[in-house]
């Protein structure tokens, strides 16, 4: 019903669902999959043809959680000196790193090696 009321609508829309997990991060799960859809309305994806074909070329690259902050931001046309395009789904600018880098509890950066 969302996306129904979302396709009708005249301005452009998007639907973004990521999977949560209480899995906690310290544990190394490389292999660990969670979920991500981001769903579009015809006039977003008319007004955004170019971020629609990254996203469409990046649909099957595995990434980091962090990535979804920046993709929002440029995806919704925020530009803010925090926004790091290269982490950005949509944006041709996106570098694929294979090593998945969070933060843990202590604010430190890890990774998980593939």
């Amino acid at each position: 019903q969302l996306t129904d009321s979302l396709r009708r609508t005249h301005q452009p829309a998007m639907l973004v669902y990521a999977g949560a997990t209480n899995i906690h991060l310290n544990d190394d799960y490389s292999s660990l999959r969670v979920p991500l859809m981001i769903w579009t309305n015809p006039n977003y994806r008319y007004r955004h043809r170019p971020a629609i074909r990254c996203l469409l070329r990046q649909r099957s690259q595995r990434v980091s959680m962090s990535a979804l902050f920046h993709t929002l931001l440029y995806m919704n046309d925020i530009y803010t000196p925090v926004l790091d395009e290269s982490k950005a789904l949509g944006s041709s600018s996106f570098l694929s790193n294979d090593t998945i880098w969070y933060l843990d509890e202590n604010l430190q950066a890890r990774s998980f090696l593939p």
